[in-house]
């Protein structure tokens, strides 16, 4: 048999297996980063995010005003009661930039996945932006143990917005498109 002929019955047989024993896919959003235009005291701004941060309970990793970066811990937030214990922790990135001429605060959210048995067992992972629909299979996913995160990194954002005067409506969120497919036998692939 040549390797094409071959090939065609393992193409076939893939894709019939994961006909049959996937269960379905879950579409989702995570957040790249989030800007903050200041409107007002642009003077201070350095000052006011790393206020914001620490009243939000994050220490400081890194802050240097001068080349405009400031970087927390990770924090722990949750976590999960699943086959394995989880924890989970929320780190996040501040970068001052300018574009087209305005003053930009870039806040960047880092999450990871920590199994409490084996703390060197940790994964990366992307911040689920969360909206009001309901998926009933994000429960499989780990997003609801997931969600905390997502609300402390838009309460540091409300806090670093509210202090330059910027309403939430203007601050934007970069997202990604996702989907995970979730096999019928509880495993997930990525």
């Amino acid at each position: 048999m040549t390797l094409k002929r071959k090939i065609a019955p393992f193409t076939i047989l893939v894709s019939l297996s994961a006909f049959f024993f996937a269960g379905c896919a879950v579409n989702y959003k995570t957040i790249v980063d989030a800007r903050v235009v200041p409107t007002q005291d642009q003077e201070t701004r350095f000052d006011k995010v790393t206020a914001a941060l620490i009243g939000q309970g994050f220490n400081l990793r890194l802050a240097d005003k001068d080349i405009g970066i400031v970087i927390t811990e990770y924090k722990k937030y949750g976590q999960a009661r699943s086959k394995r214990p989880l924890d989970y922790y929320l780190q996040i990135i501040v970068r001052f930039a300018r574009h087209d001429g305005q003053s930009v605060i870039i806040l960047e959210p880092k999450e990871k996945e920590v199994d409490r048995l084996n703390s060197a067992a940790s994964t990366d992972l992307h911040t689920v932006f969360f909206d009001d629909r309901e998926d009933k299979n994000s429960r499989r996913l780990n997003f609801v143990e997931r969600k905390p995160g997502f609300l402390l990194f838009t309460n540091v954002l409300k806090a670093v917005a509210a202090n330059f005067g910027t309403p939430m409506d203007q601050v934007q969120f970069n997202t990604l498109d996702r989907k995970q497919i979730i096999v019928t036998s509880g495993d997930t692939l990525k």
